[in-house]
């Protein structure tokens, strides 16, 4: 499965991304897991 998304960022991201050790696409799909989990 290859899907994209364009998504505008804060600078931040980035930087919080590096601090965690991973990359910004693998930082963004864990926020999102998290956020979802929250929700169900």
């Amino acid at each position: 499965m290859n899907s994209d998304l364009n998504i505008r960022i804060s600078p931040e991201v980035a930087t919080l991304a590096k601090q965690a050790g991973v990359s910004i696409n693998a930082f963004i799909k864990k926020a999102l897991e998290n956020q979802i989990a929250t929700m169900l």
